[in-house]
């Protein structure tokens, strides 16, 4: 998997975790972990195969597995178990432009009660 790629997971990641309400800072370690990958100057399947990878300043234990599994296995089971945790429906409603995630949370939950 590129790192553009991997870039793009990460956010995911992020996102969906601030729907679920997560620690802030959790969700930014992903947003910020996503531009450093976009911007290494060097191939980040190089950097994995010479375990260079916690080297990299905000990628931390974690992150570091996450992105290895990423790149040696072209798939990552955290996110594939994030996104089921997630109610029908909801990630199709993260496609709109011009609201946030947090709104579109709340939004999802209002309408979720009016049909139960």
């Amino acid at each position: 998997m590129d790192k553009d790629k991997v870039a793009e997971i990460l956010v995911e990641i992020g996102t969906l975790l601030e729907l679920k309400g997560e620690n802030p800072f959790k969700t930014r370690a992903y947003a910020n972990a996503a531009r450093t990958i976009e911007n290494l100057s060097e191939p980040l399947a190089k950097i994995v195969a010479e375990k260079r990878l916690g080297e990299i300043k905000g990628i931390g234990e974690a992150l570091e597995q996450k992105i290895t599994e990423m790149v040696t296995t072209g798939k990552l089971k955290y996110c594939d178990e994030l996104k089921s945790s997630i109610p029908p429906g909801f990630l199709e409603m993260l496609e709109i432009s011009g609201v946030g995630p947090k709104k579109k949370s709340r939004r999802f939950t209002k309408n979720l009660e009016l049909i139960r």
